[in-house]
């Protein structure tokens, strides 16, 4: 099958990538079971996939995508099961070192899941946007987000019991 075969399927198999990256033990699974995704004809793919958002003015999601193709990278010199495990790792150290202070600090370890993040690899950038994630690719997603360990400090501070 020639390049120009294969594009229809690639950009069918970049479509379904793009919307599995909110859910890591999908996307792993999909890496897993498909794996030209990671080969050179889907990187290009995602490299003009990421100049068109650029071009759309998209770069916060152009940012994430990138991310992304990261993480193929990854997948490529690692292993996928090696490539998701460092993910995690820099999402938990990227969380922690980012809080601020060192009572944030603690705050962030002893959040339920800091450290130690889930089976679905929740630790890895999110890319649904609102609550629960964001559209930014500036980095992962702490467990607890910053604000949290200050209200916390908040109402230790007018008597309430901490965290």
């Amino acid at each position: 099958m020639t390049r120009s075969e294969r594009r229809p399927q690639l950009e069918a198999l970049l479509r379904q990538f793009l919307s599995t990256m909110a859910e890591p033990a999908e996307l792993r699974r999909l890496i897993e079971a498909n794996p030209e995704i990671l080969g050179d004809d889907f990187d290009t793919l995602m490299v003009q996939f990421v100049a068109s958002l650029r071009h759309q003015g998209e770069a916060e999601q152009a940012q994430l995508v990138e991310q992304y193709r990261w993480l193929l990278a990854e997948c490529r010199r690692l292993g996928v099961s090696g490539a998701f495990v460092k993910a995690n790792a820099y999402s938990v150290m990227g969380g922690f070192l980012r809080a601020e202070g060192p009572d944030e600090k603690l705050a962030y370890l002893r959040a339920p899941g800091a450290g130690r993040p889930d089976q679905s690899g929740r630790a890895l950038p999110d890319a649904r946007g609102g609550p629960g994630g964001r559209r930014r690719g500036s980095g992962p997603v702490p467990p607890q987000p910053p604000d949290a360990a200050r209200r916390r400090r908040h109402d230790v501070a007018r008597g309430g019991a901490p965290g």
